[in-house]
């Protein structure tokens, strides 16, 4: 909602970028502030150097430089409960979160009602939570998708494309990777042309 970005806008930063429900942007010296969110307590500047910024829904992470995860926003669900250890990546999802350990293991917390959270053992290298799924893509470039019960909106979302890649997103029910030749392949609902 464009009224959202108007009304809340601090000024001064640049960056910006949309973060669930908020939008975001680095300050001068490489804090974050968010506004135009529902939860007030988004609104505050977050005295913190983040190289890398993800949110879904009602929460928001970002990875410090120095390998940690903080997440703010809601945490009904534990979504915000970072488990304890050095990251690479991390994706927040709508209720849940997920984030490449440095020694390239996942972790996954928050809901779990699909098995979005239970990732597979061995290294990765990226990962893209979403609403009921998660995907993530292995050190050799392929992609591995978890979470989609039948049932329980599974349109295709954990269809993993053949192939190798340098890139994995996923969105509540279609999922895209980028090959490294610079084609991308998507499955999941396309209902409004999202995986043409």
């Amino acid at each position: 909602e464009c009224d959202r970005v108007r009304e809340g806008y601090p000024g001064g930063l640049s960056n910006l970028l949309p973060v669930g429900r908020c939008f975001c942007g680095y300050d001068a010296v490489g804090g974050i502030a968010c506004w135009g969110c529902d939860d007030e307590a988004l609104l505050e500047l977050i005295p913190e150097k983040y190289t890398h910024l993800s949110g879904r829904g009602d929460h928001q992470c970002g990875l410090t430089g120095g390998g940690d995860i903080e997440c703010w926003g809601s945490n009904d669900h534990g979504q915000c409960d970072v488990p304890d250890g050095s990251y690479i990546a991390v994706s927040a999802g709508r209720i849940h979160t997920c984030g490449v350990a440095s020694n390239g293991t996942l972790h996954c917390w928050g809901w779990n009602d699909s098995g979005q959270c239970d990732a597979p053992t061995g290294a990765f290298v990226e990962v893209s939570a979403a609403w009921r799924h998660t995907c993530g893509m292995r050190e050799t470039g392929t992609i591995e998708c978890w979470g989609c019960q039948e049932g329980v909106l599974e349109d295709g979302q954990c269809s993993e494309p053949t192939g190798t890649y340098s890139a994995v997103d996923t969105d509540a029910i279609h999922s895209c990777a980028l090959s490294k030749e610079g084609g991308i392949a998507c499955g999941g609902n396309n209902h409004d042309g999202q995986c043409d």
